[in-house]
Parts: C-alpha cells; sequence; structure tokens
C-alpha cells in the first residue's frame, strides 16, 4: 500500500498497558494541588490581515506542487533568486545533501539551563542598546515564561528544566522608553518550598528525587502546578500556563501574581488549561486534556474578542489513548487538530520504581514499539453544524515520531495541511542534563543518539481518511512560530529557532531560520549567531507598523551568549534575518533559555 494511501481504517489501535530563597514573597494562589491524571496528559515541559485570501491559495497551490511525497526520489532545480537562500537538492527523508558539523561546548548548553533567582525592573539606557530600534517597529509587549529556578530552596539540582519553578518577563516597548521586568509566578507549591527551604514535591520530569531519599513521598502521585510553560495577554488578563493545571493570573504591568484563574467558573476546578492557544479570526481558542487512565478527554474552549466570554465549547472523549501527551493543537476552518503521540505507560516501571520515588513520572513514558501516531480531527464551526463526528487518520506505519509544537494549518480543495516540528524516531523521557551526550545532537537514524527534530507538512484527507507527510526544511529546529494574522489560512513563512548546521545535526539552537514555503526544504534564510557559544532562543513575530505584507515585521529571539553568561534581546528584520540584528537589547545579567512567549500590542 503507497504510503498516500495508508488509511485511518488500518491504524491498530493498541491495548493500554497497565531556588535561592526570596523575602519578598506575596500573592499567594490557592489552587491544590494536581493529581497524577493531571500531570500525564502533559507537563512541560510562543497588524492587521491585509492580503487577500486569493492571493494567499494562487501561492500555497503552488507550494503544494514544489513540496515532494516522503516517496518521491528526485531532485529539482531552482533558480537562485536570492542570495539568503542556500540552494541545495531537496531529497527523501532519510537523505540529507548535506551533513555539516556542528561546533558547540555541551557544558555551554548545559549551563544555559541555569537558574535567575534575581527579579528585574529597569529601562534599557542608550549604552544598552546595539544599534537602533526601528522607527516602524510598534509599541507593545514581548511577554516570555519559562524555569526560573532549577534547584530547590536548599540548593539541590533540578536536572530536567521542565520541572523548573516560572519566571515571567516583560520586555516593553514605548514611545520613548524600552524597558525590561521579571518576576516569579507565585504559585502554591513555590511559596511553600521557598518557606520551608526544601524540596516539597516530586517533579514530573526529573529522575529520582532531590533528596536523596528512596522514601521521598512514596505514593504520593501529586504534582504542583509551576506555572512555567507559557504567557498570553487576552483582554485585561495575563495568563502564566501550564497544561498540568489552571492558569494562574498577573497583572500585565507589575507581573504580581493575582493567583489561580478558573476565567469566570469557566474552567473546572481541577481542570486543565493547555500552554498553548491559538488566535483565529479574533477568538481566543484553547484546550484543556486529561487522562482518565483509560481515555483521554479533551475539552474545547473559544472565547470572544477582548476577554474570556465563551463563543463556543467542544468537549470529546478519545478511548484508547490516555497517554497521548497533547501539549499543543491546531485550529483551521473546520477543525481542531490534535497529534495523538504513541505513548504507554510502563507498568512494572510505574509500580516497581516511581511509587518509591525511584523514578519520575515521565520516565515511565515510552514509545509504543511498532506503533505510529495518529490525527484526531475534531468538528468546529459549518463542519459541526453539519453534525461530522470525530474522526482518527493514522500516520503511515514505520514513520516513528513525536510532536510537541505545530506552525499552522488550513484547509483548501479538501484538504489540510497541517506544519509542525517532528520528531523523529520518537522522544526518550529519561533525556535530562545529566545524561545529554553531543551524541544526542545528533539524529538517531544518522550515527546518534537524539530524535532528528525539523519541520514537516501532513496534508491530510478527511473524506479518504488518508495522510501524506512531507519534509519541508533540512535544518534541524524546534519552537515553530508565524505572523499570527495567518493562523487557520494559507501562509507562507515559518520561523523557529534553529541548528546552526544543516543535515542530521539538528541543535542546539543557535540562530533563527525562516522557512519560505514556496522553496525547497534546502532554501532558508538563516541568521547565525556570530559566535559558536551564543544560544537562540523562540523566535516571535511582531508585525510593523503599516505592514503591508506576510513578512512585513520583525522577529524578536532571546539569546544567551556563554562567554560572558550575559543575554541580549535580538530584533531582526524578518525580511533579511541573514543581515543580522538592527538591534540588540543587552542585559546585564543572564535569562534561563526558557520555553515560549507572546507579544501584545499597545492598542489591544
Amino acid at each position: 500500500m503507497p504510503i498516500e494511501e495508508v488509511s485511518q481504517i488500518g491504524i491498530d489501535l493498541p491495548n493500554i498497558g497497565v531556588p535561592v530563597k526570596q523575602n519578598d514573597l506575596f500573592a499567594t494562589s490557592t489552587q491544590s494541588n494536581n493529581t497524577l491524571r493531571h500531570g500525564l496528559v502533559g507537563v512541560l515541559a510562543f497588524a492587521v490581515f491585509v492580503v487577500g485570501v486569493a492571493f494567499h491559495r494562487r501561492q500555497s497551490s503552488a507550494a503544494h506542487q514544489r513540496l515532494l511525497p516522503l516517496d518521491s526520489v528526485s531532485t529539482r532545480e531552482v533558480p537562485v533568486k536570492d542570495v539568503n537562500y542556500i540552494p541545495a537538492e531537496q531529497t527523501r527523508v532519510g537523505q540529507f545533501e548535506v551533513d555539516e558539523q556542528i561546533d558547540f561546548l555541551l557544558d555551554d548548553f548545559k549551563k544555559g539551563w541555569q537558574s535567575q533567582s534575581n527579579e528585574f525592573d529597569y529601562v534599557f539606557t542608550e549604552a544598552m542598546v546595539e544599534g537602533q530600534i526601528p522607527e516602524d517597529f510598534p509599541e507593545g509587549t514581548l511577554y516570555r515564561n519559562g524555569p526560573g529556578l532549577l534547584e530547590t530552596p536548599d540548593g539541590k539540582a533540578i536536572n530536567q528544566p521542565f520541572d523548573g519553578d516560572g519566571y515571567v518577563c516583560a520586555f516593553k516597548f514605548g514611545k520613548n522608553k524600552t524597558s525590561f521586568s521579571s518576576k516569579f509566578v507565585r504559585t502554591e507549591g513555590y511559596m511553600k518550598e521557598q518557606e520551608a527551604g526544601r524540596a516539597l514535591y516530586r517533579g514530573a520530569f526529573s529522575t529520582g528525587n532531590t533528596t536523596g531519599s528512596w522514601f521521598y513521598n512514596p505514593f504520593d502521585m501529586n504534582f504542583k502546578n509551576i506555572a512555567n510553560t507559557g504567557v498570553v495577554a487576552w483582554g485585561d488578563k495575563l495568563l502564566a500556563l501550564w497544561e498540568g493545571g489552571l492558569p494562574h493570573s498577573l497583572d500585565q504591568d507589575t507581573l504580581e501574581t493575582r493567583g489561580i484563574d478558573r476565567l469566570g467558573d469557566v474552567l473546572p476546578a481541577k481542570g486543565e488549561f493547555a500552554a498553548h492557544y491559538r488566535t483565529i479570526d479574533g477568538r481566543f481558542v484553547n484546550f484543556g486534556a486529561k487522562s482518565s487512565g483509560t481515555d483521554l478527554v479533551l475539552r474545547i474552549w473559544e472565547f470572544g474578542a477582548g476577554g474570556f466570554n465563551v463563543l463556543d465549547y467542544t468537549e470529546h472523549t478519545v478511548t484508547g489513548e490516555p497517554f497521548a501527551f497533547v501539549h499543543d493543537f491546531l485550529v483551521s476552518e473546520n477543525y481542531y487538530l490534535f497529534y495523538l503521540n504513541p505513548i504507554e505507560l510502563d507498568g512494572k516501571q510505574f509500580v516497581t520504581e516511581y511509587l518509591f520515588a525511584k523514578t519520575s513520572i515521565a520516565e515511565c513514558l515510552k514509545m509504543k514499539p511498532g506503533k505510529a501516531g495518529q490525527w484526531y480531527l475534531v468538528p468546529r464551526g459549518e463542519a459541526k453544524a453539519r453534525g461530522e463526528q470525530p474522526q482518527r487518520i493514522g500516520v503511515p506505519l514505520g514513520i516513528t515520531q513525536f510532536i510537541f509544537h505545530h506552525a499552522n494549518c488550513y484547509e483548501e480543495d479538501g484538504l489540510i495541511y497541517a506544519d509542525s516540528v517532528c520528531l523523529e524516531g520518537g522522544m526518550d523521557f529519561s533525556a535530562n542534563l545529566d545524561s545529554v551526550t553531543r551524541g544526542y545532537f545528533r539524529g538517531s537514524g544518522y550515527g546518534g543518539t537524539g530524535p532528528w527534530t525539523g519541520l514537516f507538512r501532513h496534508v491530510l484527507d478527511p473524506v479518504k481518511g488518508t495522510v501524506r507527510r512531507y519534509r519541508l526544511a533540512d535544518r534541524g529546529c524546534e519552537f515553530p512560530q508565524i505572523n499570527n494574522n495567518y493562523l487557520g489560512k494559507p501562509y507562507r513563512y515559518v520561523y523557529a529557532a534553529a541548528s546552526a548546521t544543516r543535515g542530521p545535526y539538528f541543535g542546539p539552537n543557535m540562530g533563527i531560520m525562516k522557512k519560505d514555503l514556496l522553496a525547497p526544504e534546502g532554501y532558508q534564510d538563516f541568521w547565525k549567531a556570530p559566535s559558536a557559544r551564543q544560544y537562540s532562543g523562540e523566535p516571535i513575530f511582531v508585525p510593523k507598523v503599516g505592514a503591508q505584507e506576510e513578512d512585513d515585521g520583525y522577529v524578536l529571539s532571546l539569546m544567551w551568549d556563554a562567554e560572558v553568561n550575559l543575554s541580549y534581546l535580538a530584533i531582526l528584520d524578518a525580511k533579511n534575518l541573514q543581515r543580522g540584528p538592527v538591534a540588540k537589547l543587552m542585559m546585564p545579567h543572564h535569562l534561563g533559555f526558557g520555553l515560549h512567549g507572546s507579544w501584545k500590542p499597545a492598542t489591544a
């Protein structure tokens, strides 16, 4: 059976196997601890629409013709019209035209995940700005969130960054000044541990426990809400997000924690609200995923512009997939798209190790041998009104991949085009800062030990129940972002934090890539950090004042320079990344790598 005709009917649905102490703490939150089933589904641990839809459909149709399916082994000649692009032949997945060597220090990468126990509030002086912030850069705020403390209050290291307490930052761009501020999210767990001066909770990802005792919280399956993954301003609220529990509300100006926010009792008292949301057609769309032990329950909300008034609500149970680890999702005109990762719980390890605190719950999650993932389509809009039911479309057997993050999706001519970063070879939940080696950063299918992490497109046919997969770029990358005015619509550009090399080496991220979806996989506009000791964070696209085209704007990325242990915010011209930053906001301190961020225009 050819790859493009693998039907959802042919997918075998498997059975399920069994900080430095702060002295100014305030604003205590009130949420109780989350149970095991809340944490299992994901505990991760980011202008105006002015171009006509017809124009984008012409462009996207051309893009479809230029891409090659996985089972097509051929090359294509493309004229080199832009010096920013590096010409290369497009080849089948599993092959690379180039195999560049990577240059980085492993200790540098590990130190990038270091604590920042201080909180800041200052204005950038002229001496702190290299270059010049463009005149058409809009007023607004870049918010970022990520783990701030990677050690317990009594100084024991946390070897998995996903378990660090949330630390929210704000870069505010005004008419006459640009400022920076940061604060820890004062969750209930954070406050209690700071007061106790030691760890009180297990980490969901950290190996074993931080006390060294086999009987650290034995049989205790609670986690603290660490509020460390995402952050978004919508209406008058600023929310710190962690998909294992409820959001925390912060003050948009001071970043002070207001506490757990159920959005006016919309969210269940012990519910979940994902760290990845979508804003489409003036709506804020998000989901919550809860494992029942045998199934996965998806709750999806659509909120109106400027607030959290519910415009639509959908709830569905995905049978037989309690541990699918749904971290992100996509929204098109007629569907919500979820990728169900083929994950199962190792029951033996859970009983013999986890219950006695000898391992983390994440380490008990394994890729299902010989099983493929599935796309789960939930109808919305007109499809929901027509009475369509959710459906599963399985990727071809033999393709082993794990998906954390999606870029975008859209519908055209009855098909759905979904673009995501895929981890080829699957996810190893035991990987941490103690175990990672240089070999991890080369794909396991190419002589290394880690999953090759890159940008792929899945083309789904809801009528036939089939899917085809393409590789979009030959450079390893993560944290895909787009111009959010094009969410759910035909579009052309994806931005991502990316490897300095092309080919089997996929990281760590040491630059920013702009992928033109009209060009073959070897064509990328790429800015490489000026030294092998600088690392890039998630890129955030900001439309410029008076933007007319999709890439009229700037890309913001928080950088860390290991040589001096300082961070800076790079501002790049989205039309020409390779020229380098038009401005750098130099910071007198470091910030950890962080996770996800968002942009809030001053007028929103």
